[in-house]
């Protein structure tokens, strides 16, 4: 490297960093925002790619949408079990928003529909004796979504760490699979929560229903040996028609495992039917034919219980979760659609995949839906079949559709423990074991974010366990603030001190004392001192921490010494400014100098550095 590249590479180091590269989004202006929310291929995407459209790409999707059908209707009709609703609302939210993502969507492999996370916390904050709950929080969930996105909030989500959700995720699972014993066991009348639900569980295991346990056992054990079929790397060296054949019917009973189970259980039911056995636990029937439009913020009114709920009520039933539901939804919708957008080479919009979500949840709220969000598995298979854009959602949803209007008959014949196996089959490889070797290597703490986050869910509940596991997370992250690290040293009539990292409110306590005990040790003595504050790794300053800096500076003038700042940025050097005026009574300025001043002994003899 020659001088001169160094010269320049020192030269940009020690400039400060242009203001308005320091800024969030949140700090934009709002002509910004805007500008960038009114451009119309950003905030409807489908206008980019539908120039480019053509048969090649119609064909791919119509393969990715056709084989996502099949797998949504037994995943929809499932999660609608984990979330304590009748099947049918499983299949309402499979379909209409994968419509709505068509035009708002920026990732072409996300598809939406209800899901495992999403399902488990409607039945944590609703009261699922009435669906109207589900409904309202899912209209509740796509508005914050949609004012997230226009407030350009993707930001927000970073505050929530990797540690706290893969405790919400482990945790999630072993909830939504334990949610799900009753239904393999064939045990009615079990109460929810975790724990309560083992218990329950321990002490009927002799009503265990043998047919329900058998016929589940033997859907997850088929289901785990398709999905390991499905990972067997054939030889690709045979390119025989008849061998190619063999692979894609293979590989399409692997990725279509779920719905092939639940077809072939639901055969035998019926087969059983007909000789007049009625062996298992079916799922409720499901009414022919597709939702109607209804107001979706509506009062609950049954007179068979002498019921009366007001939308009040039924908000502040939801409470915490009008906040949670939205915020899990747009994490998992985000992390999915990053995590395939970087594995197939393509870029999202953060901002516009939060209002395809939130306008997704509100449209579907008016078709008797709740909360939707990206499918992790779903999503897997678009990608998969070679996906060409979201048009493929249109193909999923005419599956679902034709499924609700010709089909529905026959769903009551579908065994609620085929479904159960689906459940547990898929979840139980969401608990990331895998987290803790890594963390420990990395950060020891973050470990205890993740144990703290994780038994909080499944103790205290999911709906609180990831509130408090976040807050844990945050008190973890600012917890370092607290403890400045400090260092001085006497030079001549000199005393340099230097901080080790930034200072915000936590330390202003620390800052203040270790100041107090340079000066205690100096007391008594006539020798005038200049105090030397190097504001090199200052980033910046809260209101609280600039006053104590002007506290301090007041402190050493009353006992009649100097002090001098160095290397402040101009943001700090601006507010150290400010909260002096707010103090001085007098015409003094504070010394504020640069690293150039440093070096310059003129000026150090002037502010009294050299004696």
């Amino acid at each position: 490297m020659s001088q001169n590249t160094i010269l320049e590479v020192k030269e940009f180091i020690q400039n400060e960093v242009p203001e308005e590269l320091t800024h969030s989004k949140f700090q934009t202006s709002l002509h910004r925002k805007v500008s960038s929310l009114c451009r119309l291929n950003a905030r409807l995407p489908f206008l980019t790619w539908i120039r480019n459209y053509n048969f090649l790409m119609l064909q791919k999707d119509i393969i990715a949408g056709l084989t996502v059908g099949m797998i949504s209707i037994p995943q929809g009709m499932a999660n609608a079990l984990i979330a304590d609703l009748p099947e049918k609302y499983g299949l309402y939210s499979s379909f209409i928003p994968t419509l709505v993502y068509i035009f708002l969507g920026t990732s072409k492999d996300v598809t939406m529909g209800p899901t495992a996370f999403m399902s488990l916390l409607i039945a944590a904050y609703t009261n699922t004796t009435y669906p109207q709950y589900a409904i309202m929080s899912c209209f509740l969930c796509g508005i914050v979504q949609v004012l997230m996105g226009i407030l350009q909030m993707a930001n927000l989500i970073n505050f929530v760490s990797h540690p706290v959700v893969s405790g919400f995720v482990s945790a999630a699972s072993l909830i939504i699979a334990g949610a799900q014993l009753k239904n393999l066991l064939g045990i009615k009348n079990i109460p929810r929560g975790f724990v309560v639900q083992l218990i329950e569980i321990a002490k009927r295991i002799k009503e265990t229903h043998l047919p329900d346990l058998i016929l589940g056992l033997a859907c997850i054990i088929v289901l785990l040996l398709l999905r390991e079929l499905g990972k067997y790397k054939f030889n690709a060296k045979n390119k025989t028609f008849l061998w190619k054949a063999i692979r894609k019917t293979l590989w399409l009973i692997c990725t279509a495992r779920s719905a092939l189970v639940v077809i072939v259980a639901s055969i035998f039911v019926y087969v059983l039917h007909l000789d007049g056995h009625g062996l298992f636990n079916q799922v409720s029937p499901v009414p022919q034919g597709l939702p109607r439009f209804e107001n979706p913020v509506n009062h609950i009114s049954d007179p068979s219980r002498n019921v009366t709920i007001s939308t009040v009520e039924m908000m502040q039933h939801i409470g915490l979760g009008i906040f949670v539901i939205p915020l899990i939804g747009v994490i998992e919708n985000m992390a999915i659609a990053k995590s395939f957008a970087s594995k197939n080479n393509y870029r999202i919009d953060s901002t516009q995949e939060f209002i395809a979500v939130g306008v997704s949840n509100v449209v579907t709220s008016f078709f008797a839906s709740y909360p939707a969000a990206a499918s992790f598995t779903r999503t897997a298979v678009n990608s998969q079949c070679k996906v060409a854009t979201p048009l493929n959602g249109l193909f999923a949803a005419i599956v679902v559709i034709l499924s609700l209007l010709v089909l529905a008959p026959a769903f009551q014949y579908i065994p609620k423990a085929s479904l159960a196996a689906v459940i547990i089959s898929a979840v139980i490889f969401n608990f990331d074991y895998e987290i803790y070797p890594r963390i420990w290597k990395v950060r020891k703490i973050d470990i205890l974010v993740v144990i703290i986050t994780f038994v909080l869910c499944l103790t205290i509940g999911i709906e609180y366990g990831f509130v408090l596991g976040t807050i844990f997370s945050l008190i973890v992250l600012i917890a370092p603030l607290a403890n400045l690290r400090m260092s001085h040293k006497f030079i001549k009539n000199n005393v340099v001190i230097k901080f080790g990292n930034g200072f915000l409110f936590p330390a202003i306590d620390s800052c203040i004392d270790y100041i107090e005990n340079i000066l205690c040790s100096h007391q008594g003595k006539q020798t005038r001192l200049t105090f030397v504050f190097d504001l090199n790794k200052f980033w910046m300053l809260d209101f609280s921490s600039s006053e104590a800096l002007v506290d301090v500076y007041l402190r050493i003038k009353k006992q009649k010494h100097n002090v001098v700042w160095l290397n402040a940025s101009l943001r700090v050097r601006k507010m150290l400014e400010s909260a002096y005026s707010l103090h001085a009574t007098s015409a003094e300025k504070l010394v504020i100098m640069s690293e150039y001043d440093v070096n310059n002994d003129e000026i150090l003899e002037r502010n009294a550095l050299i004696n």
